[in-house]
């Protein structure tokens, strides 16, 4: 009896460990795939963040910059940007292009017609690109304004440097007048055109106005 009972335990034993074998062999044919999958998506995952050898990153579009060796002799105000304006007129009707004072035509001009507002001040303010040294131009009251009993026709510009400093003191225009305008510049990073004491139907025109270098 012993005999039959040592003999029963040691073919248990033997098939006990024939399945555990092929346990093993299994866990192992169904876990070779798995780990080449994650090996393979490891390396496709790689590659998509990796840039290749020599490559170089993105980058973002660089803000419009003026190189003085490539840069227009004459730079009109009627092109700046929006990221060169630091300050715009607003009660007023803005235009870009011609403009005439007493019968002469300026074509690259900034023009500005005062509304709903009387003894208005606007301003221009902007940056000065390197290299250009002068503010250069004609200034005056377009032949659009208005000038009769009731509007004067008269408006005031005052050139300021980045400071506050002037550069021109207030000066008066009066419809047909206008006033040459050249201002050296000294290295300013910014300048403000104020236009002050205007009216309703006044239109002040910056005839071809423009940054200049020496």
């Amino acid at each position: 009896m012993k005999f039959l009972a040592d003999h029963r335990w040691a073919g248990i034993s033997g098939i006990t460990a024939i399945v555990g074998i092929a346990v093993v062999i299994i866990i192992a044919i169904v876990q070779a795939p798995h780990d080449a999958g994650l090996s393979g998506a490891s390396q496709v995952s790689s590659q998509a963040i990796t840039p290749s050898a020599g490559a170089e990153s993105p980058t973002p579009d660089a803000p419009p910059s003026f190189q003085a060796s490539t840069s227009p002799a004459i730079f009109y105000l009627k092109d700046l940007t929006d990221d060169m304006v630091v300050r715009r007129p607003h009660w007023v009707w803005d235009n870009e292009g011609l403009a005439s004072i007493a019968g002469t035509p300026y074509p690259n001009s900034l023009s500005y017609e005062f509304q709903n507002c009387s003894a208005c001040d606007e301003s221009l303010e902007f940056i000065v690109p390197p290299g250009y040294t002068r503010l250069t131009g004609t200034f005056g009251l377009s032949d659009k304004s208005r000038h009769d009993n009731l509007i004067n026709g008269v408006v005031y510009f005052t050139v300021y440097d980045a400071a506050g400093k002037q550069l021109v003191p207030p000066t008066r225009v009066e419809y047909p007048h206008s006033v040459p305008v050249d201002i050296p510049l000294n290295g300013q990073p910014r300048i403000r055109i104020e236009m002050s004491d205007g009216d309703n139907y006044e239109e002040f025109v910056l005839g071809d106005a423009a940054l200049a270098r020496s």
